[in-house]
């Protein structure tokens, strides 16, 4: 395998993947933040290419006032959001001096580790990791940030975002349709997207626990209500199993 070449973002191609009010959702002056991304490709030795994404907007700690000041992802009780916080300081940090003294306010990863066609690797996408500062929950910002990503990515020739966490947990305003109870019409559709041979394990094994997106509003809304059914079919059948 061919090691990945990492190349930096300009800041404005990065704050392009957040909503256009980041900086309100967060109740933040616009001046204060700034974007920090790098790209990766990765060719594997059976043909297909990977991507990787790092997407963080981050702010000097000297514009933090009052209890800001202590702001850190260090603290979270979420065990992923901690060990995002400690990579960004332990290497992100250490690769690119001019980031010290900087707090990260969100850290995005975005992955096509499933190798893909080299016509279009960015045709399937996962958000491999979402760390989040508490404070800044029940804003909105996670359905505005999923949205905006998904828009921007869909301008890259993606066509499904994957994110491996529980759906019930993610805000339901998000309207995203839980893999398992996905369509088999769409599981086909998203396993295409692998090369033959390239280690997918398929759908049903590698994709069930987390949701999918659609970047095609209309077809997503089509396979969102699809799965809606789905859910409220098998929810019922399980129901009566045990009444």
């Amino acid at each position: 395998m061919v090691k990945p070449l990492e190349t930096l973002l300009e800041p404005g191609e990065v704050k392009q993947f957040f909503p256009a009010n980041f900086a309100d959702l967060l109740g933040l002056p616009e001046h204060a933040i700034n974007y920090f991304g790098t790209y990766q490709e990765e060719t594997g030795e059976k043909g297909g290419i990977s991507v990787t994404y790092y997407l963080v907007p981050n702010i000097k700690r000297s514009s933090l006032r009052g209890e800001l000041r202590i702001l850190s992802l260090k603290v979270s009780d979420e065990p992923l959001i901690r060990g995002s916080a400690i990579s960004y300081y332990e290497e992100t940090v250490r690769d690119n001096p001019s980031l010290q003294d900087t707090v990260p306010l969100l850290i995005v990863r975005l992955r096509g580790d499933l190798f893909q066609f080299e016509s279009n690797p960015n045709r399937f996408i996962e958000i491999h990791r979402y760390a989040d500062h508490l404070r800044f929950r029940r804003r909105g910002l996670a359905t505005a940030v999923l949205e905006s990503i998904s828009n921007k990515m869909r301008s890259k020739g993606t066509e499904y975002v994957y994110v491996s966490f529980p759906p019930e947990r993610w805000p339901s305003s998000s309207k995203v349709i839980p893999a398992l109870y996905a369509s088999q019409e769409l599981k086909s559709q998203i396993d295409s997207c692998f090369c033959p041979n390239s280690g997918h394990p398929g759908f049903g094994r590698g994709l069930y626990r987390g949701f999918i997106i659609i970047t095609d509003k209309a077809s997503h809304q089509v396979e969102y209500e699809n799965a809606m059914q789905n859910k409220r079919r098998l929810d019922g059948y399980s129901s009566g199993i045990f009444s």
